[in-house]
């Protein structure tokens, strides 16, 4: 065998470890069902941003892969809103996982998962056309694990 071709060779070896080896130590996909709680830090309309206690409840009940869906509550004081969503997992960075959910009757909405108990979601058009809520969720099952 020439030099060519053993370079050849060593240089296809090690690029097929290298990439084997980068597939197995990729995270599985997370589990999210079950249901994440948490409360709204900030709210904004047309006119200003408030700082809001708002409770919000994120019930997921289905999930296969990186798609998932359920319901969402959102709490202001004696009034509780609940609407269906749909949602999807996207590629992981560093250590968080980005998803995106479609609220029924809304806009695409945004999320970070930081830690596989808490994420951070951004909601926009919830219940009017110029609200916009921030919320830190936390799933108390995946807690435990």
């Amino acid at each position: 065998m020439d030099i060519q071709k053993k370079i050849i060779f060593t240089i296809i070896v090690f690029c097929s470890f290298f990439y084997s080896s980068m597939s197995i130590a990729q995270e599985p996909i997370p589990d999210l069902k079950g249901t994440w709680r948490g409360i709204s830090y900030l709210s904004a309309d047309s006119t200003k941003f408030l700082h809001s206690k708002n409770i919000i409840r994120l019930n997921i009940l289905k999930q296969s892969g990186l798609q998932f869906s359920g319901n969402i509550e959102l709490q202001d004081g004696e009034v509780t809103r609940m609407r269906n969503f749909s949602g999807f997992l996207n590629e992981r960075e560093g250590y968080i996982w980005y998803f995106g959910i479609v609220v029924e009757g809304c806009d695409l909405n945004v999320g970070y998962l930081l830690r596989k108990d808490f994420m951070k979601i951004h909601l926009k058009n919830f219940n009017s056309n110029s609200e916009v809520i921030v919320g830190r969720l936390y799933n108390k099952k995946a807690r435990s694990d």
